[in-house]
């Protein structure tokens, strides 16, 4: 039994470190963000930017601050698994969007995203697909194993 909690919990290592640095960077994201606007009202208003890339206001900070609670979370406690595919439709939401409020040009984004918010999530997407995909290998190899 012991054998196989060690090899169930064999590729947790590459998902966690993917994980922790999804984490760490939307923590940052919403510290920043904090920094640069406060808590100022929600909804419409001025965009502002932080690193002069990231479209920011306080709504945005507050959801990238969420994600970066749980995805903390999630890679301290072993989630990383259970937190990519559930991320990843957040993610899909997110640029789908940003897109649509960069194509109808800004109108009614209470989030003031840019193109780069938009990149971010895209390539947070990609990583919960990895961390997903090392989940399914991992399913599969010790299925062989055990099969």
């Amino acid at each position: 039994m012991a054998e196989s909690k060690v090899r169930s919990r064999a590729g947790t290592g590459p998902a966690r470190a993917v994980v922790l640095v999804l984490a760490l960077v939307y923590l940052v994201l919403a510290v920043g963000g904090v920094v640069t606007v406060g808590w100022g009202s929600f909804g419409w208003e001025d965009p502002v930017t932080l690193f002069g890339v990231f479209g920011i206001s306080t709504l945005a900070n507050i959801l990238h601050g969420f994600i970066g609670v749980v995805a903390l979370v999630a890679a301290l406690r072993g989630g990383a698994y259970a937190f990519a595919p559930v991320a990843g439709i957040a993610f899909t939401a997110m640029s789908a969007f940003g897109i649509a409020a960069k194509v109808f040009r800004d109108e009614g984004d209470p989030l003031n995203l840019t193109w780069w918010n938009v990149a971010l999530y895209l390539c947070s997407l990609v990583a919960c697909v990895v961390v997903y995909g090392l989940r399914v290998r991992l399913s599969r190899r010790t299925a062989d194993r055990h099969g």
